[in-house]
């Protein structure tokens, strides 16, 4: 019957979010225990790198997440506490690049600028600016003004915009109804079942292409 053909595709589904979740869920706490163990060794910088896998294994409400930006936050004050610009640099970039990684489309209208990406974007162009080319003949106003494009454009909302969430509320609507309509294959033509998948994923790329 159709509702148990329905049946079958909704648990097939659940079935792979559940694994692939669970993979992902994995390799977040996995990465949490070996920066851990880093850190309690001394080697500040293996336990950036496993902090920042742990903090790019998005899991909604994953305890090594909130454990992953706390290790990112600690290591750049410590970092800049103690001179190792290079340090903080880097622990603040892999916090503000995890940041914007796991951002979704609906979390920027609830959470625009969260704190973890606000505090890197306040710390990184400080910690940027050696690194800001200065050419031959440039003057104190000149260089001024470079690192206050720099500043600026780490001040910039970085997060989803509204043709992002448009695009990819819409694509993801009519994916739904197409991956739906064909459980019921007999009441719906074929054309129909792909011309509405394929605006799905034409509203995803034009999403992508205005964000």
């Amino acid at each position: 019957s159709y509702l148990q053909r329905a049946g079958y595709v909704a648990a097939f589904v659940v079935l792979v979010l559940g694994v692939l979740l669970g993979k992902v869920l994995s390799r977040g706490t996995d990465a949490m225990a070996e920066s851990d163990r880093a850190f309690s060794r001394g080697d500040l910088s293996a336990a950036l790198e496993q902090a920042t896998v742990a903090s790019e294994a998005y899991v909604p409400w994953a305890p090594h997440l909130v454990a992953a930006e706390a290790r990112l936050r600690a290591l750049a004050l410590g970092a800049e506490s103690t001179g190792q610009r290079y340090l903080a640099q880097r622990a603040w970039s892999a916090l503000r690049s995890s940041r914007i990684q796991v951002a979704h489309p609906w979390t920027s209208l609830t959470e625009p600028f969260d704190q973890g990406l606000r505090d890197a974007n306040s710390a990184l162009p400080d910690l940027l600016q050696p690194a800001v080319p200065v050419r031959a003949g440039d003057s104190i106003e000149d260089r001024e003004t470079a690192l206050l494009s720099v500043r600026q454009a780490y001040q910039r909302d970085v997060l989803p915009r509204i043709p992002l969430l448009v695009g990819h509320t819409l694509g993801m609507l009519l994916l739904l109804l197409a991956g739906t309509a064909a459980c019921f294959s007999a009441r719906f033509p074929t054309l129909w079942v792909w011309s509405t998948g394929g605006m799905g994923v034409a509203f995803w790329i034009l999403a992508a292409l205005g964000a």
